[in-house]
């Protein structure tokens, strides 16, 4: 028999070692692209927590102009209703001073009534209702009515009273304190000329 060939061990131990180094490599390297497949995780939420975040200051910027908008219209709002008051202020003491006025004018005019009532007749008729026999009360006034003289012609509101004295109408002159002697002149005058025409 023959004798066998030498083996070289150093070959084998080499091929060996390569092989756990390729699977210490590939191992290192399946870890680094977990730990890059986790980066990149990490990278994408914080680029969407980015985005939010962005959103959010976008919304705030929005909601900051429209509470400055706000403030703005309820400060132009203010000063309006500033203005309205102090403009009611200031008609509400017009009104007070006119209100003081006009109670001194009726206070005066008050006791000018009550000098005037100290003053008046004790018996005294502010209406005169008269008939002029022949004469309609109607034709009376527009008589008078030519020489300027108004009075009033008719029932007077009176109509069932008249009725029941069968009266057809009265003429009536109205006298009050602004009438002056002159025209109470003038009416007794006029009164014969009317009596005149219809005889």
């Amino acid at each position: 028999m023959g004798s066998l060939p030498r083996i070289d061990w150093d070959i084998y131990d080499w091929r060996a070692h390569w092989d756990q180094e390729r699977a210490a490599y590939e191992e290192r390297l399946r870890v680094l692209e977990i730990d890059l497949a986790n980066r990149q995780g990490q990278v994408d939420r914080l680029l969407a927590q980015s985005r939010r975040l962005r959103d959010e200051h976008a919304l705030i910027e929005e909601s900051r102009t429209a509470l400055e908008a706000a403030i703005s219209d309820l400060a132009t709002t203010l000063q309006e209703e500033e203005a309205q008051a102090a403009a009611l202020r200031s008609d509400t003491s017009t009104l007070l001073t006119a209100k003081d006025a006009l109670e001194q004018e009726i206070g005066s005019l008050q006791r000018e009534l009550e000098q005037l009532r100290q003053r008046t007749a004790k018996e005294k008729a502010g209406v005169l209702s008269f008939v002029l026999e022949g004469v309609h009360a109607h034709d009376i006034g527009t008589i008078l009515d030519r020489d300027g003289i108004a009075i009033r012609a008719g029932h007077h509101c009176t109509m069932p009273l008249m009725q029941r004295f069968g009266v057809p109408a009265t003429a009536r002159a109205s006298l009050a304190f602004y009438n002056t002697r002159a025209e109470l002149d003038a009416l007794g005058g006029a009164i014969p000329k009317a009596i005149e025409m219809f005889r």
